[in-house]
């Protein structure tokens, strides 16, 4: 897996290319100011640290500015301004397609990633400590004195502007990345009366998708500080990856094991002497510490605040259980789907969408010309060279839809069905709804041919907007998941296979994040999560012209049995609005 293994061609070259992995992340570092001599690549060996942690290959572009100007007499060997600069990461990135970009810098290097992640359109930006502007009589004027004599210099050389504040470049190329912005909020010197880090970073705040991460008791050095203190692995993985690493071990070497089955046992009511009987049998080597740990839970006040969250969830559990029994007893809801015409809305509304009850609805889409045109020789035909994104090189991860940012990638819709209609079976590339803000403007024209669903089911108002596409081969697998929203799928092109499991059943399906279940199905380890056989399972198999209306909450499993093309929507002509309450 590991690929660091570029090396430097000539010493007046200030860049280092790691990596051809097409269609692999991204990541371009920027260095920050030397004074002294000249600047380092910054974050290599950190780069080489997180490829083996996180066990999947990227892509890396190191830069650095060795007259330390903020990058404005531009990169030696790529170009003397930062439009030079821009010019040759665009080849590389057209060349790469990668699914991902994310630019990395602290300090000087976090104001150019914050600069060349707008001008790239980077999905990702991670600044530690930047300035959010260099114009240096406007630094004068806010009292940000730090690095007047140097910024100095670029006036000096008379470049062109319009790099000079970070929100003043973002307003002109019009986008809006993630951004993480990592400072501190003590000043490093007594002189300063507002800390400049906090300056910059409120006034980066403006930035749609900035969240900015204040540290308190640091000054300047953030990335020093998060190396010191062993955390700078776990927050690039997080925030670049969506990858979660344990943290270090706990305090007196207990394993978080041991540590949540002391608090599981605890607010269960379990007595303590017991336990403390099950430690001293047990094969652990730290059963002393162990054995105080339980002693101080037993007599800890959060422990018996968490016995009465406890009570209160396990409340709402039997009242789940008992909706679950109830609702048992119509077999549309327990054995199988009800399939029928599609009814009258305010019927539909009435009998299934009020109910919360599942539906196969045929005839909705009969007036559709999708369903007569749409096809991937019709895609190619009519929208080949139109730019899409889709989420691709995801089969090796088991997690690929919690972590489908990191596996996004451009690419003509041509190319795309080329490679749908010749892969046989696969679950590597796949056009999902996720992808469809991104591919939006060069499919626009498609919608032209989706309506209403039935009569008067949908809000007409925003049609191409709100019907959402999903395109693949066979063997595409979207796995448990429930949805913010009551949804309607329908099914164009192809078949499409469901497993479906009962919103109440909730308690059983091991959601460990955001919407997602932790299991793995079909081939699910029931020692890890036996509970989960406990669920009612109901299949649907959907033909073109079908579609399924699939209610808040329900659990479902979806795998694509043919080539396949469907339309999922939300917007409904009554409330669909409850995605704003999901608790974050």
């Amino acid at each position: 897996m590991k690929s660091f293994n570029s090396e430097i061609v000539a010493p007046d070259v200030d860049y280092l290319i790691n990596g051809e992995n097409v269609g692999r992340p991204l990541i371009i570092s920027f260095s920050f100011a030397f004074w002294e001599r000249p600047c380092e690549f910054d974050f290599i060996g950190r780069f080489k640290k997180i490829e083996g942690l996180y066990d999947q290959p990227f892509n890396s572009i190191f830069l650095r500015d060795r007259h330390s100007l903020w990058y404005h007499r531009g990169v030696n060997g790529l170009g003397n301004n930062i439009g030079d600069v821009v010019a040759f990461l665009k080849l590389k990135i057209e060349h790469l397609q990668p699914s991902m970009i994310v630019t990395i810098g602290q300090s000087m290097g976090g104001y150019a990633a914050l600069i060349f992640g707008a001008l790239l359109k980077a999905d990702k930006i991670i600044s530690f400590a930047p300035l959010s502007f260099i114009d240096p009589e406007k630094l004068n004027f806010f009292g940000d004195r730090r690095y007047y004599q140097a910024l100095k210099k670029i006036n000096d050389i008379k470049l062109d502007v319009k790099y000079l504040d970070v929100l003043e470049v973002f307003s002109s190329v019009k986008h809006d990345p993630e951004i993480h912005v990592v400072f501190g909020v003590d000043g490093d010197s007594d002189r300063e009366l507002v800390h400049m880090d906090s300056m910059h970073a409120l006034r980066l705040q403006a930035l749609p998708g900035c969240v900015l991460h204040a540290l308190e008791g640091v000054g300047h050095l953030v990335v020093k500080h998060l190396a010191d203190n062993e955390m700078m692995d776990s927050f690039l993985l997080k925030h670049i990856f969506n990858y979660e690493i344990g943290e270090k071990s706990l305090s007196n070497d207990i394993e978080f094991g041991w540590y949540k089955w002391i608090f599981d046992n605890t607010i269960a009511g379990a007595p303590i002497e017991s336990l403390r009987v099950a430690i001293e049998n047990s094969g652990s080597e730290n059963k002393a510490a162990l054995i105080e740990e339980l002693k101080r839970a037993g007599n800890d006040p959060y422990i018996r605040a968490a016995r009465e969250l406890k009570l209160e969830l396990d409340k709402r559990n039997w009242l789940l259980n008992t909706f679950d029994s109830l609702s048992a007893l119509d077999s549309r809801y327990s054995e199988k789907i009800e399939s029928r015409h599609v009814p009258a809305f305010e019927d539909f509304i009435r009998e299934y969408y009020s109910k919360g009850l599942p539906v196969i609805l045929k005839g909705g889409v009969d007036d559709w010309p999708a369903l007569k045109k749409w096809g991937p020789h019709y895609f190619k035909t009519n929208f080949g060279d139109s730019l899409i994104e889709v989420q691709y090189g995801r089969s090796n991860d088991p997690s690929y839809e919690k972590n489908s940012l990191i596996y996004k990638k451009k690419m003509k819709m041509g190319d795309f069905c080329d490679l749908v209609t010749s892969c046989g079976s696969s679950n590597d590339f796949y056009l999902t709804a996720n992808n469809n803000k991104a591919s939006h403007e060069g499919l626009h024209d498609l919608f032209e041919d989706v309506g209403d669903f039935g009569i008067g089911y949908r809000d007409m108002r925003n049609i191409a907007s709100r019907s959402h596409l999903w395109f693949g081969p066979k063997g595409t697998i979207t796995q448990f998941h429930h949805d913010l929203t009551n949804n309607m799928l329908v099914q164009i092109y192809g078949r499409k296979k469901l497993i479906l499991v009962p919103a109440f059943q909730v308690q059983n399906m091991y959601n460990d994040h955001h919407v997602y279940s932790a299991v793995r199905f079909p081939d699910v380890n029931e020692s890890f999560h036996p509970k989960f056989k406990k669920n009612t399972f109901i299949e649907v198999v959907l033909e073109p012209g079908d579609a399924i209306f699939i209610p808040i909450g329900w659990w479902h499993y979806v795998e694509s049995l043919d080539v396949s093309i469907s339309v999922s929507f939300t917007d409904f002509n009554t409330n669909n609005n409850f995605f704003e309450f999901y608790p974050r």
